[in-house]
């Protein structure tokens, strides 16, 4: 499976709705790490943020943007993976499907396994239940409720 077909699953869909919901505000593909937006969609906006990080009580900075709030490091690793045209929507969903793959999360989601892939998407996005970045993640229960009412469907 190619990542354009993963983007046809139900449950892929419903996954992707979930992060975007609780990392963009319900899927702001202009967004950046702190609420600005970007305008420009023919490239990552890699525009510096600073934040406290909650963590280290230090002050950090965030390159984070988008529907699924990717960082710079990651968008580099992401087209080195799969060389993306823009930061448009359509690539933005394609490099969402490129992580889980990456950290073993889009078999499990494929297959129903809402909590077994919650477990590893958590470490690549704060927001999700087993986050340990403390920053605003979501109840398990409230996960799943947006996975359900996105489509998706539990094995």
């Amino acid at each position: 499976m190619t990542a354009q077909n993963d983007l046809e699953n139900p449950n892929v869909k419903a996954f992707l709705a979930l992060i975007k919901k609780h990392e963009s505000r319900g899927g702001d593909y202009s967004i950046i790490y702190g609420g600005g937006h970007f305008t420009d969609f023919s490239a990552h906006p890699n525009k510096r943020v600073p934040f406290m990080n909650p963590k280290t009580k230090k002050m950090d900075y965030s390159t984070a943007a988008g529907a699924y709030q990717i960082n710079w490091a990651t968008w580099l690793e992401i087209n080195a993976v799969m060389s993306l045209p823009d930061f448009g929507k359509q690539s933005q969903d394609l490099a969402a499907i490129i992580l889980l793959r990456k950290i073993g999360a889009l078999p499990l989601i494929i297959a129903g396994d809402l909590n077994g892939a919650l477990q590893k998407a958590s470490g690549r996005w704060a927001s999700l239940p087993y986050s340990t970045s403390m920053q605003n993640k979501t109840s398990t229960m409230q996960a799943q409720a947006d996975y359900l009412g996105a489509g998706g469907r539990m094995a």
